[in-house]
């Protein structure tokens, strides 16, 4: 094999462990600071009611934008800047 590959994959392989060292100096694991409790909080009635009115709202905005591209088709006119 020719010596520069050698040496190229040496290398490789000690950026790889520093990676992996600096990882493990810099990350932080949970599980050492939060004892899982197994238990899953209930969700209180008013954010169940915020998340259906946000659905509402989203399904609202996108139908008001498929309107309006359907009218635009019907009116021949294509407001693309591409053009």
């Amino acid at each position: 094999m020719d010596k520069k590959l050698v040496e190229y994959f040496i290398n490789e392989c000690k950026q790889e462990q520093e990676w992996k060292a600096r990882y493990k100096s810099n990350h932080i694991e949970m599980d050492d600071f939060f004892k899982y409790s197994g238990e899953v909080e209930r969700t209180s009635p008013i954010i169940v009611h915020y998340h259906t009115n946000k659905n509402k709202r989203v399904d609202a905005i996108i139908d008001y934008f498929n309107d309006l591209n359907k009218t635009r088709k019907n009116n021949g006119t294509n407001n693309n800047r591409d053009d």
